[in-house]
Formats: structure tokens, C-alpha cells, sequence
């Protein structure tokens, strides 16, 4: 299941309404309603909230399911660990792109999750042969070798256990911490961009699009209202901002689609729209 279904999922196991949901959320209920019909998504802001809501972990309300991988499972799963390191090496890249910040590093933190079993059993116990004290500088070298051969903020983490500072466990931890105060920092960081004329510019565009397409159903009176409430934008984002000229050309577009009524060219930019997403939130500057 996706997001909103695992959202409607778990509200109806709580025993909430979508208006006592939206209060603890400090949403409106039609923003509820949107994140079940998938108009809207929640913010990351609120994807936390709801996770703490629901008692689940942000990954369970993402997927649907729980990350509780022993080692016994993972030997039965035949993981690729070297692979993974890999994996989790590249992430913590700033080339790597995937949507959001926030989004990659919960990616990263799951991957951590599983490579620590490698390290550690169920029991929260380093197994015997990386203890400290039954390995040598070499052995210690070559079983964190991917995580130590790059230059991104696991490397000063690992290579303490390398020298032999502290346990494998310890450095677990500190990533995990490490990770937990990068996701705070995006999250905040896009609260406030949320606040952004920008960002505010691009959630009207869309919900904007969103009833365009629904035009059919409205009377004249409503189509003359969106089309009002589409040429006040235009106007507020006429200014010198770069950002807000890219903006202007696309809402050109929109404009051509809007007369001439082409649904399916109004598609098309929705689902265009919604790509440039990422793009136009990383040039949002604080």
C-alpha cells in the first residue's frame, strides 16, 4: 500500500475521524481528505506528526511494514552486504538525488539498519569475531572497508572503531544519532521554506491545475472565479526573481491549455508540474 492508503488505514484503526485526525495534525479536514483521495501528500513535517500519532515508525507508514530484520532472516534472505555498503556509500553523496533530502536519508538510515546486523546480533550484542578484542587493525580495515574508503561523515564514525576507540556497536549509534539530527535539520529547513512566497506560488499552481482539469463539473460563475484566482498569481510573481520568471514561462502554458480547454494538455502539465517539484524546492533560498 502507498502513503494514503496507509494513512486512511491506520486512521481507522485509531478509531479517528478525518476531523479528529486533521486537530492532532493542526490541519484542516480538507487537507485529510486530500491525502486520502492523493490530491496532496503531507508535508514531511506532518509525515512525522502522523507517525508519532499512529505510534509507528516513519518507514511503517511510508511502506506498511515493520523493519525488524534478525540475522538468522538475513542469512535466509542471502543479503549482499558489500552491496548495501555500496549502496550507502553513494547516498551519503550530495550527487546523489532522490526527490528530497529527507527522503534519502530515511532510505539511508533503513540500509544502516541492515548492515548493522552483520555487526550485531538481535540482542543488541557485537558478535565475537568484530569485538575489539578478537580483532586485529587489519580485520578491522577490511570489514569496514566501503564504509571508510569514502569522504562523507560515516568515514570519521568507522574509522574509530578501526583505531581500535570504541566498539562497532558505539559507532551504530552515533550514526544513527548522527542521521537523526540531519533529517531534524532538513525538516526544519523545510518547514521554513514552506513559508517561502515560492513554495506557496508552487502549491497554488498545483491545486490550481487540480481544478482546472475538473472544469466540466463547475458552473460559470466557478470557472470564472479559478480563472481570477489563476491571473492574480500571474501577477503576484511578475517581479525580477529568476525562479519566478522560470514560474511565469511554465504558467504561460498553462494559460494557452486553460483557453483553449485542452484537458489533456492540462494533464500533462499537472504531471510535469509535479516533477519540477524537487527542482524548484532545492532553489528556495532562507
Amino acid at each position: 500500500m502507498g502513503l494514503k492508503e496507509n494513512i486512511a488505514d491506520y486512521r481507522k484503526k485509531m478509531g479517528l475521524t478525518q476531523e479528529q485526525l486533521a486537530e492532532k495534525c493542526n490541519v484542516s479536514r480538507q487537507a485529510v481528505t486530500k491525502w486520502k483521495s492523493g490530491e496532496s501528500e503531507p508535508s514531511i513535517a506532518k509525515v512525522r506528526i502522523l507517525s508519532t500519532v499512529f505510534n509507528i515508525s516513519i518507514d511503517e507508514l511510508i511502506a506498511g511494514t515493520k523493519n525488524n530484520v534478525s540475522h538468522n532472516n538475513s542469512e535466509k534472505l542471502q543479503i549482499d552486504y558489500s552491496m548495501l555498503s555500496a549502496i550507502a556509500n553513494d547516498l551519503t553523496k550530495e550527487y546523489i538525488n532522490i526527490d528530497n533530502e529527507f527522503w534519502k536519508l530515511v532510505l539511508l538510515e533503513n540500509i544502516y539498519k541492515v548492515l548493522k546486523t552483520k555487526y550485531i546480533d538481535s540482542n543488541e550484542k557485537v558478535r565475537d569475531e568484530y569485538l575489539l578484542d578478537n580483532t586485529k587493525l587489519e580485520d578491522r580495515i577490511k570489514s569496514t572497508k566501503l564504509f571508510i574508503g569514502n569522504s562523507c561523515f560515516t568515514k570519521e564514525l568507522f574509522q574509530e572503531y578501526v583505531d581500535g576507540k570504541c566498539e562497532i556497536d558505539i559507532v551504530f549509534e552515533k550514526l544513527f544519532k548522527v542521521i537523526s539530527e540531519k533529517s531534524s535539520k532538513v525538516i526544519e529547513q523545510d518547514d521554513e521554506k514552506g513559508k517561502s512566497k515560492l513554495a506557496r506560488a508552487y502549491c497554488k499552481i498545483q491545486n490550481i491545475l487540480v481544478k482546472m482539469k475538473k472544469y466540466e463539473q463547475y458552473s460559470d460563475t466557478k470557472i470564472k472565479e479559478l480563472d481570477t484566482e489563476y491571473r492574480s498569481l500571474v501577477i503576484e510573481l511578475k517581479d525580477d526573481n529568476q525562479m519566478s520568471n522560470i514560474v511565469l514561462f511554465y504558467l504561460q502554458e498553462i494559460q494557452e491549455a486553460w483557453d483553449n480547454k485542452n484537458i489533456s494538455l492540462l494533464n500533462e502539465l499537472s504531471e510535469d508540474w509535479w516533477k519540477l517539484k524537487s527542482f524548484i524546492w532545492g532553489k528556495i533560498t532562507l
